[in-house]
């Protein structure tokens, strides 16, 4: 019941900090805004006879009345939330970026943080401690070419464990998907392979990254949970995993000979799921995702990550406010629901109306809201690029942070950055702001066929490539490099534009004598 993946958080993302005297991180608690059902949503599930939504600066919206009104709750923490799920109508769990769990015990009018990054840090660096001593105890019992082998591989445990190190000293985490089988049941998945399950409804999580076969630390974009209690994972390059015993193991499952990303695992209902990959075609499964068979979908979609049935039809949409619809007999057709855009998720109510959340927020729409469109070609991803360029064209704004670099200085510099984007995230008028590093392992096209969560659709390759060296040169002692922090702002850009100057002036006031130098837009 999720959206799509949480696709490229690996840097800058500290749970919490003081800079200059503003506190920023995710045991801030998200502002309450007077039209939250309008905010930036990018999961939509039902719990019980209410929905529950979540999205941007830590928002949580409910709904008793099958979305026609919502409702605000309080929430601990500020930073974007990227999935919810509710295995009954009072028990619910949410995840997102730092790292958070939240869980909620009354349907989801209040929130408690059950874990953090920097508790995920801690749990991977004792996991990995753990594997040094049993490869160094094997060693002890080895030779010859079986002893080079563990040697090689003792190597790539030992730089996994100083990077869990760094890590855990920033709460460097994020979650993309979460699923729980029952109240005490139930696994959240993100970026660099990161799989944390738990069994007694949270009150401590395991961290199941090693009994996965995902050695080159792919993304794990979604988990779901069959009618028939075994957890599906899938992610980057095509891992796809299974557990039928409750998390106890996992196996590897070949679903795409190819190296295909999985953005997500929706199921329509229970007896039909859809793994979405890259393209134009997707995968479906009525046997609990044991058989998975490919459907093509006549090549005019790129990216379909979410589906529902709406007026008997099987609905998949794309990153915009336009999708493709389906009878049993009928070919494909492309359509497009109005008052959507950036659509992230798409949930049936019942055979006539279904939610859409997005960057538009949340809303509800029928059947007969669906318009068939002959214009194909506004669904190709070229088209959709240029489309999205035109939007941000004037909305996209690019603080520039020039940062000095030195062995004291690189903790204090993450920090900086950190906190302006967070600080950033809760400007009046700013849809969402990203760290163009956090996207500098993609190619820019990558960018564009990934999560529609990230509108990092403008980016261009000299942006990407000067985060990119930014990155890579780090650690490395120099004296300058560069952040940029990608800031998306809404229709009402003279305002979003002041609001931001504000926000950034106690930053500015430092710069002119300290270690950094930010550069407006």
């Amino acid at each position: 019941m999720r959206t799509l993946l949480c696709f490229v958080i690996q840097f800058l993302l500290l749970p919490g900090t003081v800079i200059g005297g503003v506190f920023t991180g995710p045991d801030r608690p998200a502002p309450m805004v007077d039209t939250p059902q309008r905010v930036f949503m990018t999961d939509v599930a039902k719990a019980g006879a209410s929905y529950v939504a979540v999205g941007r600066q830590g928002i949580i919206i409910s709904s008793r009345d099958g979305g026609n009104s919502w409702e605000q709750a309080e929430s601990p923490v500020s930073v974007l939330l990227t999935a919810a799920d509710f295995p009954s109508a009072k028990m619910g769990w949410a995840v997102g970026h730092a790292g958070v769990v939240l869980n909620t015990s009354n349907g989801g009018k209040t929130w408690s943080k059950q874990l953090d990054g920097f508790d995920i840090g801690a749990m991977k660096v004792r996991r990995l401690d753990n594997q040094v001593a049993e490869y160094e105890q094997e060693m002890k019992r080895s030779s010859g070419q079986k002893l080079d082998d563990l040697e090689w591989e003792l190597e790539d445990v030992k730089f996994a464990l100083e990077d869990a190190e760094v890590a855990a000293k920033i709460g460097n985490y994020a979650f993309s998907d979460v699923a729980f089988v029952d109240e005490k049941v139930g696994c959240a998945v993100g970026p660099s392979g990161l799989l944390l399950c738990t069994v007694d409804g949270g009150k401590s999580w395991e961290d199941k990254s090693g009994a996965i076969d995902n050695r080159n630390g792919w993304n794990l974009n979604a988990v779901l949970v069959t009618k028939d209690e075994a957890f599906l994972v899938a992610g980057e390059n095509g891992v796809f995993f299974r557990s039928e015993d409750l998390t106890r193991s996992w196996k590897t499952v070949n679903v795409d000979d190819g190296e295909t990303t999985f953005l997500n695992l929706v199921e329509v209902n229970p007896e039909l799921l859809l793994l979405l990959p890259r393209g134009s075609y997707f995968y479906a499964s009525e046997r609990q995702g044991q058989v998975w068979d490919k459907v093509e979908v006549n090549g005019v979609l790129d990216n379909l990550f979410s589906g529902a049935y709406l007026g008997g039809k099987l609905v998949l949409m794309a990153n915009s406010e336009f999708g493709v619809t389906k009878n049993q007999n009928d070919g494909w057709s492309s359509i497009r629901l109005p008052g959507v855009r950036g659509t992230t998720d798409i949930l049936s109510l019942d055979e006539n109306f279904a939610l859409v959340a997005g960057e538009h927020g949340v809303v509800r729409v029928s059947a007969s809201d669906i318009m068939k469109t002959d214009n194909v070609d506004v669904l190709s991803l070229d088209a959709e690029v240029a489309a999205m360029k035109k939007r941000f064209k004037e909305r996209l704004l690019i603080v520039t942070v020039k940062t000095q670099r030195d062995q004291a200085l690189n903790q204090q510099n993450v920090e900086l950055v950190d906190s302006m984007q967070l600080s950033l995230e809760q400007t009046p008028g700013v849809l969402t702001v990203y760290s163009a590093a956090d996207h500098a392992k993609y190619s820019t096209r990558e960018l564009y066929e990934g999560n529609p969560k990230f509108f990092a659709l403008a980016i261009d390759e000299r942006i990407l490539s000067a985060s990119m060296n930014g990155i890579s040169e780090t650690f490395a002692n120099i004296q300058w490099t560069e952040t940029h922090l990608l800031v998306f702002v809404d229709e009402n850009i003279g305002d979003a534009r002041r609001n931001i100057s504000r926000t950034l002036q106690p930053f500015m006031s430092q710069s002119m004598t300290s270690n950094y130098e930010i550069v407006l837009p």
